[in-house]
């Protein structure tokens, strides 16, 4: 389900960039067809760039404004960070296109290497006895 929204977007995204090259290359020949009499072949070039690159800096500006700061780490009752798994969960939910790209990447490294998967586990779970504490 992940994987076919993610495959979605990707197209909706190269769809939507394919549309707004279309769209910008048409207006910035329309702009220099307009100026190419009264400015000649380098001015009207030079006004129309002058011209697009006003509009994409007003729109890397909007851009940034928009963004909003970094949250930073939740902290519980007692004032202590919480623990990695509460962290890893947050951040599944926060990320969940970027959890399904680890996930598929560590289904491809066991797939390649079962070995190293294997001392991976065995490693961290050897440091714990049976019941749950840390030796």
């Amino acid at each position: 389900m992940i994987i076919r929204r993610a495959l979605c977007f990707i197209a909706a995204l190269a769809a939507t960039a394919g549309a707004s090259f279309v769209v910008v290359f048409a207006l910035a020949f329309g702009v220099y067809a307009l100026l190419e009499p009264h400015l000649g072949p380098a001015g009207s070039a030079g006004c129309m760039v002058l011209g697009f690159a006003v509009l994409l800096g007003l729109a890397a500006l909007i851009a940034a404004l928009q963004l909003k700061p970094p949250r930073r780490g939740r902290r519980d009752r007692e004032g202590q960070a919480q623990g990695l798994a509460e962290r890893l969960i947050a951040m599944i939910k926060d990320k969940p296109y970027a959890a399904a790209g680890v996930a598929a990447a560590i289904g491809l490294l066991a797939t390649r290497n079962p070995r190293l998967i294997g001392s991976a586990v065995r490693a961290f779970l050897d440091g714990w006895d049976d019941r749950g504490r840390k030796r």
